[in-house]
């Protein structure tokens, strides 16, 4: 199981609030949440292997994978 979180204005929180990235086996959920507490679903993802890592760099989130479970060339992913 992998969790991060972003705060700040990141895609349709442009106003500000929090993204949260929540990662178990193969899915990774994506939410956010307004400043007002409204949960936003982003969308739910199948990678097709195992997510060991997530985070933010700018707006994306990103996956790594141990590299004996990935696809050569696909230890790091690109969500959003």
């Amino acid at each position: 199981m992998a969790i991060n979180a972003k705060i700040g204005s990141v895609g349709p929180l442009a106003g500000g609030g929090m993204m949260l990235a929540i990662a178990y086996s193969k899915t990774v959920r994506l939410m956010g949440f307004t400043e007002e507490g409204t949960r936003i679903d982003i969308g739910t993802f199948n990678l097709h292997a195992a997510v060991d890592h997530l985070f933010f760099i700018g707006a994306q989130l990103v996956r790594t994978c141990a590299w004996l479970v990935c696809r050569p060339g696909r230890s790091v992913t690109t969500l959003v």
